[in-house]
C-alpha cells in the first residue's frame, strides 16, 4: 500500500502539469486569383522568398479571389488583411452571416475582423484592381488562441500596364 500512494501522488503531479487544451498552427488558404474574363492567373509559391506569387495582373483588370481562416482545433481571435493602397484596391464581400457575428472593434473596410469566442473558421471572397505598375504584396493574417498564432501568408503581385 505505501508504494501506490507515491505512484498515485507521482501520476497527479505529472497530470496536472499537461497542456490539456490542443494547440494547432492556424491556417490561411487563398483560392486562385481569377481576372474578369474567367481566367486563371499564374500562381506560385517561390521556396527562396517563401512568398506566393501572382503574375500577369494588368492595371485596371478586376480580379477575383477567396481567402479562408483555419484555427483548427482552436477559436479564432482576429483576421487581418493588409495591402499598399497606392498600388491596389482591395475590398471583401462580408455577408450579413459574417458581419452580424464581428465584435464591435472590426473594421470591415481595412478587413481588421475580430471574432467572439467559438468560431473556428472564416472565409469570404474578395477582389483586387491595380492602380499601377510595379510589385506590392498583400499579408493575410490570423490570429488564434494557440500558442503557434499569428500564421500569415504573404502573396506578391506583379502588377502591368
Amino acid at each position: 500500500m505505501k508504494r501506490i500512494i507515491p505512484i498515485f501522488l507521482l501520476a497527479v503531479v505529472l497530470s496536472s502539469c499537461l497542456d490539456t487544451k490542443s494547440h494547432y498552427t492556424p491556417e490561411v488558404s487563398l483560392s486562385t486569383f481569377v481576372n474578369q474574363e474567367g481566367d486563371s492567373l499564374l500562381y506560385y509559391y517561390d521556396s527562396t522568398s517563401e512568398l506566393w506569387h501572382v503574375d500577369s495582373m494588368h492595371v485596371g483588370d478586376t480580379l477575383h479571389a477567396a481567402v479562408g481562416y483555419q484555427a483548427l482545433g482552436n477559436y479564432l481571435v482576429s483576421t487581418h488583411v493588409t495591402w499598399d493602397t497606392s498600388y491596389i484596391d482591395l475590398w471583401a464581400l462580408l455577408t450579413p452571416a459574417i458581419t452580424d457575428i464581428l465584435l464591435p472593434q472590426s473594421d470591415t473596410v481595412k478587413l481588421d475582423l475580430y471574432a467572439p469566442t467559438g468560431y473556428n473558421y472564416l472565409g469570404f471572397p474578395f477582389w483586387v484592381v491595380p492602380k499601377k505598375a510595379g510589385s506590392t504584396s498583400v499579408k493575410f493574417t490570423v490570429v488564434t488562441d494557440s500558442k503557434y498564432s499569428p500564421q500569415e501568408e504573404v502573396i506578391i503581385l506583379n502588377l502591368q500596364k
